[in-house]
């Protein structure tokens, strides 16, 4: 992808998008955490809820 890059004359393109797949990779393991703690909250306040 970097030679490619060089010959359009985009050569800075590649460490940009490097940066922006590594944010993004842990921007998605950071959330996908979070929404694995909502997943169980709300399935222990649905068990709590029907139990009333």
């Amino acid at each position: 992808m970097h030679d490619r890059l060089n010959t359009l004359g985009q050569a800075q393109l590649d460490k940009i998008l490097a940066i922006i797949y590594g944010v993004a990779g842990i921007g998605s393991v950071i959330e996908a955490g979070n929404m694995f703690q909502s997943n169980q909250s709300f399935a222990v306040l649905a068990t709590i809820i029907t139990q009333l």
